[in-house]
């Protein structure tokens, strides 16, 4: 379990590493379930960025604090295997660790 936990873990870092090289990401973590769209972009974990939906009428915004991305995470629905927001859930959860140690760092 532990172990487990250390390669995930180790594997999401790899892949923010070599998305560094990448000017920008070409793909979304995932959606939520009313159509907001979430980023990371190259290996800044420091922000969780979210584009809004074209119903909500706003365009961009982001997570920047440990608390905010805990409070997102525990909003999403990961109930419904297979669902866009489960996915979603399952890669933030993939990431917490390395994105509060990043979000940490930026408010010292």
């Amino acid at each position: 379990a532990a172990g487990d936990q250390a390669a995930e873990q180790a594997e999401a870092e790899a892949s923010l590493q070599d998305q560094d090289a990448l000017p920008c990401r070409i793909s979304p973590l995932g959606s939520d379930g009313k159509g907001r769209t979430y980023w990371l972009f190259g290996a800044d974990a420091s922000r969780l960025w979210v584009q809004g939906a074209e119903a909500d009428g706003w365009g961009w915004a982001f997570y920047s604090k440990p608390k905010q991305l805990g409070r997102l995470v525990a909003w999403l629905d990961g109930s419904s295997p297979g669902s866009a927001e489960a996915g979603l859930k399952a890669a933030l959860l993939r990431l917490t660790p390395l994105l509060q140690r990043s979000m940490a760092t930026e408010e010292e």
